[in-house]
Order: C-alpha cells, then structure tokens, then sequence
C-alpha cells in the first residue's frame, strides 16, 4: 500500500491525478494542504517601469511635481536613495531588469554571433531575452504564479523595429506611415492584427496574459497618427489583468512598463496643447482605435490640466497624467483584496537629464525606486546604500521563495532584508557597464574607466579617426552604438572622453570635477575594486588590463591613460 499524505491520498495516486507538466503547480497545492493554508501566501508582485526617468519628476523626491500616489508608495513603504540601473540605454537595461544578468553575460544566439565570448561587447540597443525563458517572469510561471506583461517590450525582435521593411516576411502587416486609423478601417484592422502578433510573441516568454503592447518605442509603430502617449490604454491592460486575478487562488507578477516621458516628449507644447499626451485623442493606442470610456478620459485630461498651480514644475501636468495611471492600478488591487499582499516596484530603465543616457554619469544611472509592501513594510523609510537593476530579479524570486531552476544564472544580491527590515548594506560595490565604458560605484565614490579593444587602442595611438552620428570624424568612439544618443552625450559631459575618472558623486552631484589624478589613494583602491568586480562576474569579456591576459598589449599605454600603480598593500 502507497503511504499515505495527510489527506488520505495516496502518493500515487496523487500524481496520477496530475500530468507531467503540472507536477509543481500540484506540490504548491499539496503544500498548502499540509500547512493548513486556504490560500496561497506568496506575494504578488506589480513591478512599474517608466522610461527615461529620473527623480525630478516625482514629488517624494523633493520636487514640486504632484505626484500624490507615487508619492504615498513612499510614504508606506520604502523609498532608495541610491538605486542605479547597470546599463543606461533601453534594451540592455530592461534585459538587466527581466533577468537579473548584465547584457555581457547574455547568451542570445545572435548576441553570441556578434561577441562570442573572449571578445569586448560595444553593446548597441538590441538585447534581446533567451529562448529557454531564463527570466524572472518564466521562473515564476514554473513556480505556480499567473504572469501579466503590459506596456513596453523592447528586449526581443529587434529585426522588426529598425524599420518596417521585415515586416510581411515575418508576419506583421505594413501600412502607410501617414494614414489615420480613425478615417482609415483597413490600417486600423491590420494595427488590431500586428498587435495580436505581438503578444503572441510577448508571451511566448513566460507571460500567461500579454496586452497594451508597445514593440520598443512609439516611433517603432511608424505611423505619424500612434506616435504620441496614451498611458490611460496602458492602465486599462493593467486592470484588466489584475481583475483577472479575483478568481485565481495563485498569485501573481505583473509587469507594466509605460512610455512615460521617453519622446516625443510628453510635455511638449504647440499652440498651448500638449501634442503627443495630455491633448491627444485618448482613442489612439498602439493597437489602432480603442474607443473605451474616451469621453471620460478627455475629461479626466482636462481636469488634470486645469489642476496644475502657476509655479509647478513644467513637466507636472504630464507627470500627474502618468501618477493617475498608477493609482488606477494601486485602487484596482485594493478592490480586488490584493493589495496588503503585493510588492509594487517603481523604477525607471535610465534616467536622460544632461545626456546622462548612455553614459555612467549619475544623470544615467541614478533612478528612482520605490518598493511598498504592506504586509510587510509597515512604516516609511530610506534606504541609503547603493544598489542596482539586476538585484530585482533576485530579489523577487527569493521573496517568493521560487524554486530556481540551475540554468537561471543571475549577477545581482537578493534585497529581502532590506525589505524585512534592514539597513545594512547588501553590497560593497556595483559594477556599471556601457559599451567601452565600465564603472564601478560604491556608497562614496564613482571610478569610471574607459578601455577600447587592442585594435581600435592601436588605431587610436597611430592617429587614426572614426565615425560620428553625422558623418563627421571624432578622435576616439563612442562607448556604444547608438551614435545618436552617444554625440548628445558626449557633447553634454566635458569628461567623456577621459580614460580614469573619479567622482564623489555626492558632494559633486553633477560629477564637474575629476579626481583621479588628486586622490591617487582612492583612485588604486577603486581600480581594485572595478577589477574584483569583472572578475567576478563578466569573467569571459577582456576589458584592458582589468579582465583576461592583456597587460603586456597595454604595457605601451600606461603614461598615456595613467594607470594606476599596485603593490601587495593595495
């Protein structure tokens, strides 16, 4: 006779009842029985991720922005003071956010083709996620959770995004650029038809629910008509998930990524109105026209504009355009009896104030970050000690006590005490990576090195120049692809260029002055630091003299870039 489980069932029994592919969903169940509990205990998690944000859009930042339900996240729960992402343009950051790894460490076969390992990775915008869906939404789909993705993708496909010229070889329906979907049916069916496409192709990451998709940017959709922002269609994909939980006993991570405030900037004005958001029609979304409660949405719209105060920072009306998004979802898990039990996170993928995108400067890697758990979090407070974008994955799957499966590789620290109650620091250091440029930020100083590969390195010593974003020669590269965005950068922060830079980012918010050649003690300490940190995690990438057998290649250099001389005693 089979032994028996407390129920009375027999083992065997048990498992005949369930098949192959549910055997975890049924340990989670009879784990439940054995424990007593009606219900499944585990956290949700609601992760909200805006785009090119910085903290001076958010009122709990100390700005005179109204930001009334962002800012009561902070008010009971916690609020970091010093949250970083690890890569400062979109797809890599997001890719960092989803998975817990740097993109250095991603395994895509086609990031792979372009920078198999031993060679430097200059990384572009076009990371995508790994088709054995290591990533923290599949993880938590194998472990019993519902999983929702809503808003942003960009970490995927990037054959579709550059251009639409792919499109029909791969399933999408092209359509042309200027046509209004509100005049024209048949541009308006085949947006309907691409965005089905998309979250077919969203889900098949790990996501059970996918809607309100937007395939990278609103320029990705090319059509003059869709490029303009429309958080209200992004808050009803959210609640539409989270009501979809009512009848679910499992728990669940929902992940909602908005186009807030990358551009077209949403608190541009022409002619008084606020061309690409506020005074947009609300029945323009990313899947053609969605009439859904459009009048009171113009209304809500107008009651936000005529709320703003003379005096108010500039970007407010379309920064507490966006805060209405996230009460929506704040009072839809309230409704729904989920709200003591879920983790909400809010960050950004980067931040853009100076050109900091693409850079290691504070302006790039400085975000906001917010995390309120009522059950768990019962008062407010700060959290002062650095951190960054890849400890979210770890973080979310130790508090939901995931099982991890061996191939989830991740390169972040779990914050779970910091959560429970915490304030010590969970790290020494945090390594930043973009491209030629690599960093390294503790909870006083910033080092940030700049080293190119042995052949372009030698390029640069015999004189030689490159191209820039229009086609005009510069001295050295750029640390990344996106020549753009890099130019923009590189002209906004005189020390760019510099191969060692220092920075007490703290007393020199704007990072004006490098210290490297004045605080030598530092300098070596942090050079030691940045190398323990690539050791240890992206081992496989030569970076100068920090990573691989490459010191005699920059042996020639030392006076040139100044690198810093170590003894035993460092």
């Amino acid at each position: 006779m089979p032994r028996l489980f407390p129920l009375g069932i027999p083992l065997n029994s048990l498992y005949d009842m369930i098949s192959k592919k549910h055997i975890l969903l049924g340990s989670l169940i009879v784990g439940k029985a054995l424990f007593g509990l009606a219900q499944d205990s585990r956290p949700n998690i609601v992760f909200i991720l805006t785009d090119d944000e910085n903290v001076n859009t958010i009122g709990c930042y100390g700005n005179n922005v109204n930001t009334p339900n962002i800012d009561r996240l902070a008010e009971h729960g916690i609020r970091f003071t010093n949250a970083n992402v690890v890569h400062t343009v979109c797809s890599p950051s997001r890719y960092a956010i989803l998975t817990g790894r740097y993109y250095e460490n991603n395994y895509h076969k086609d990031f792979l083709k372009d920078y198999p390992k031993g060679k430097a990775a200059c990384v572009g915008n076009s990371i995508s996620l790994e088709d054995d869906r290591m990533n923290v939404a599949s993880v938590l789909k194998q472990n019993g959770y519902n999983t929702g993705f809503v808003g942003k993708f960009h970490v995927g496909y990037h054959q579709f995004l550059g251009n639409n010229s792919r499109w029909e070889a791969g399933g999408l329906e092209t359509y042309p650029k200027d046509a209004d979907p509100r005049v024209d049916a048949e541009t308006n069916e085949k947006l309907k038809k691409n965005h089905q496409w998309w979250c077919k192709a969203i889900g098949k990451y790990g996501f059970d629910y996918v809607n309100g998709v937007y395939a990278a940017n609103l320029r990705e959709l090319f059509n003059d008509y869709l490029n303009v922002h429309n958080v209200e269609w992004t808050a009803d994909a959210a609640v539409d998930f989270i009501k979809k939980q009512q009848k679910e006993d499992d728990p669940f991570f929902l992940y909602v990524a908005t186009t807030y405030p990358h551009g077209p900037a949403p608190e541009r004005k022409v002619d008084g109105k606020y061309t690409v958001s506020l005074d947009t029609d609300p029945s323009l979304t990313g899947e053609g026209v969605v009439v859904k409660d459009k009048a009171l949405k113009e209304k809500r719209r107008i009651a936000i504009k005529e709320a703003i105060k003379p005096g108010d920072d500039r970007t407010s009306p379309t920064a507490q355009w966006w805060d209405d998004t996230v009460g929506k979802i704040i009072d839809q898990l309230k409704k729904c009896g989920q709200y003591e039990n879920t983790l909400i996170v809010y960050t950004s993928d980067h931040g853009k104030m100076n050109h900091g995108k693409t850079t290691l400067y504070e302006t790039g890697v400085h975000v906001p970050l917010i995390m309120h758990w009522p059950a768990k979090i019962k008062e407010a407070r700060t959290y002062d000690h650095v951190v960054g974008s890849v400890d979210y994955t770890p973080t979310i799957l130790d508090i939901c006590s995931a099982k991890v499966p061996e191939a989830m590789k991740t390169d972040g620290v779990s914050l779970k005490s910091v959560l429970l109650g915490s304030d010590k620091p969970v790290r020494e250091a945090l390594l930043l990576k973009m491209g030629y440029a690599t960093g390294v930020k503790t909870d006083d100083w910033k080092y940030i090195a700049l080293r190119y590969p042995e052949d372009i390195e030698n390029a640069i010593q015999k004189g030689e120049d490159f191209l820039g974003y229009r086609r005009e020669r510069v001295a050295q590269p750029y640390y990344m692809l996106h020549k753009q965005l890099s130019q923009k950068a590189a002209n906004g922060n005189p020390h760019y260029f510099e191969r060692n830079q220092l920075y007490r980012y703290k007393m020199d918010v704007k990072e004006d002055e490098n210290l490297y050649k004045m605080n030598k003690d530092v300098a070596q300490k942090m050079h030691r630091v940045l190398q323990q940190q690539l050791e240890e995690v992206i081992p496989d990438r030569p970076f100068g003299e920090f990573v691989g057998d490459h010191k005699s290649e920059f042996l020639h250099l030392q006076e040139t870039i100044e690198f810093p001389a170590f003894t035993d005693e460092n």
